[in-house]
């Protein structure tokens, strides 16, 4: 519990590689968890890492009804130019973590990568509203429609 609670800090404040080096020593250890390779894959995307894919399918077979890590999955998926997938990952995402804005900020994403500017000005506009940490991430993208 220790090492995974260092991953945690080292992954807060951005230290990608001692994070790794700590999740990866868990799963040597035989700790399987989606968490670690759902967190594992997020990692890796941060660092436009070809490895971020494969940790978020693994995360996503283990955890199907998991918002945060459709979430992840979809976003990845995302970024690597599967949009079809991706909306269809991140609606799920939406549905099973419906207060969670970031998750929402990636489906307005890839609803506008889809021309779906309807949708995604719906989403934006509701995060807009509540403010917060994402309020501006939301107004940047309701710049472009």
């Amino acid at each position: 519990m220790i090492q995974f609670k260092l991953a945690l800090e080292y992954q807060e404040i951005k230290q990608y590689k001692q994070s790794i080096k700590n999740y990866k020593a868990l799963l040597n250890k035989g700790v399987d968890s989606f968490v670690i390779l759902n967190n594992l894959a997020w990692i890796y995307s941060e660092q436009k890492n070809v490895k971020a894919l494969g940790y978020a399918i693994k995360a996503y077979k283990k955890a199907p009804q998991s918002g945060v890590v459709a979430d992840t999955y979809g976003y990845i998926l995302f970024k690597n130019g599967d949009k079809k997938e991706a909306l269809k990952l991140l609606k799920k995402a939406v549905r099973l973590a419906p207060k969670l804005q970031k998750i929402q900020l990636h489906l307005a994403e890839v609803y506008l990568a889809h021309q779906q500017k309807a949708e995604a000005k719906e989403i934006l506009q509701v995060i807009i509203d509540k403010g917060g940490d994402d309020k501006i991430i939301a107004l940047n993208l309701m710049a472009t429609l």
